[in-house]
């Protein structure tokens, strides 16, 4: 994780949303790891209340893809993502699924780490 950030880390993320920060920040990391080899992904939404959000009909801002056989790894934010971090104006709800925008429960447990300011 970056220096000077805080670490968030959440045990068991499924398909639920998940609020994770409820605040404006930004996100400078990101991990995930999954204990089955199957794809998992990570989907984050800019709201501060999982009351807005439905899995597998709200549009994700930016999803995590931890991909197939990962479970011997961590996969991390990887290109595309400001040296600053992304910006959530609202705060981040994440959720965990077999799809990059459905409701499908992922398989195995799933491992999120966030490094946010």
């Amino acid at each position: 994780m970056p220096f000077g950030c805080t670490r968030i880390n959440f045990n068991s993320v499924t398909q639920s949303a998940v609020l994770a920060v409820g605040h404006p920040c930004y996100l400078v990391a990101a991990r995930g790891f999954t204990t089955a080899g199957t794809e998992v992904f990570i989907q984050f939404f800019d709201a501060n209340a999982t009351s807005g959000i439905t899995v597998g009909t709200t549009v994700p801002d930016w999803v995590l893809d931890i991909v197939a056989g990962s479970a011997n790894g961590w996969v991390s934010v990887g290109d595309g993502v400001p040296s600053n971090g992304l910006r959530f104006d609202n705060g981040i709800v994440i959720a965990a699924t077999g799809g990059s925008t459905t409701n499908t429960a992922p398989t195995g447990t799933v491992y999120v780490r966030l490094g946010i300011q």
